[in-house]
C-alpha cells in the first residue's frame, strides 16, 4: 500500500502538474491563434517545454524508485532547477534565496522537500493570483528549512481544504519526518513552512 502511495504522490506532482500546465498552454494559444500569432508561438514553446519537463521528471521518478537517483540529495539545485522552470512558462516573478553552508541531504529528504516546493508554486500559480513567489532555503548544522511565500489572495487556513494537493505536502513531510506548517489569511498570501531535522 505505502508504494501505491508513494507512486500516486509521483504522478500527481510530476505528471499530473506537467499535463496542467500543458493544457493551460493549449487553451491560451486557442485563444490567441486567431489574432495574434506570435503570442500563439509564445505558448506553443511553453507546451512544449512543459513536455520535455514532464518526461524528464518521469524518469528522474522512476529512477528514483529504482533507488538509483542521487542527485535528489541536492535540494539547493533541484529548487535552482524549480525557479528556472517555473521562469520559463510563466511572467510572474520568482526568487530562491539560500543562506548557510549547504550540504547534502538522503535522497527521499531531497525528493520530499523538492515536491512540496512543487506544490506550493503550482497552487500560488494556479489558485492564489499571486504577482511574486518567494523560496527561501536554509541550511544549519542539523536542520534545513525550506519557506515558500506568494502574496496572491490567500484563503482561511480553518476552512482548508482537504485536496490531494495539501494532503500530499503533509504525507511527504511525515514521510521523512519533516515539520510542515501552512500559513495563509485572506488577500494576505500564503506562507509554507517546511522543517526537516538530521
Amino acid at each position: 500500500m505505502e508504494e501505491r502511495n508513494h507512486l500516486a504522490r509521483e504522478i500527481h506532482d510530476t505528471l499530473a502538474q506537467s499535463f496542467a500546465g500543458i493544457v493551460m498552454q493549449i487553451q491560451a494559444v486557442t485563444l490567441h491563434l486567431a489574432d495574434d500569432f506570435e503570442q500563439a508561438k509564445i505558448h506553443l514553446q511553453r507546451t512544449n517545454n512543459l513536455a520535455r519537463e514532464g518526461l524528464a521528471e518521469a524518469r528522474r521518478s522512476v529512477g528514483l524508485l529504482r533507488q538509483e537517483e542521487t542527485a535528489y540529495g541536492d535540494l539547493r539545485s533541484l529548487l535552482q532547477q524549480l525557479v528556472e522552470q517555473t521562469k520559463s512558462k510563466t511572467s510572474i516573478p520568482i526568487t530562491l534565496t539560500v543562506t548557510g553552508d549547504t550540504y547534502k541531504l538522503s535522497p527521499d529528504a531531497g525528493i520530499n522537500l523538492l515536491r512540496i516546493a512543487q506544490e506550493s508554486v503550482n497552487n500560488a500559480l494556479r489558485h492564489a493570483n499571486a504577482t511574486i513567489i518567494q523560496l527561501y532555503l536554509l541550511y544549519a548544522p542539523k536542520q534545513v528549512t525550506l519557506q515558500i511565500r506568494d502574496d496572491g489572495c490567500g484563503f482561511d487556513t480553518q476552512q482548508m481544504t482537504n485536496g490531494f494537493g495539501l494532503k500530499g505536502m503533509q504525507q511527504r513531510a511525515d514521510l521523512v519526518g519533516a515539520q510542515l506548517q501552512v500559513l495563509s489569511q485572506i488577500g494576505k498570501g500564503t506562507e509554507v513552512n517546511v522543517v526537516f531535522l538530521l
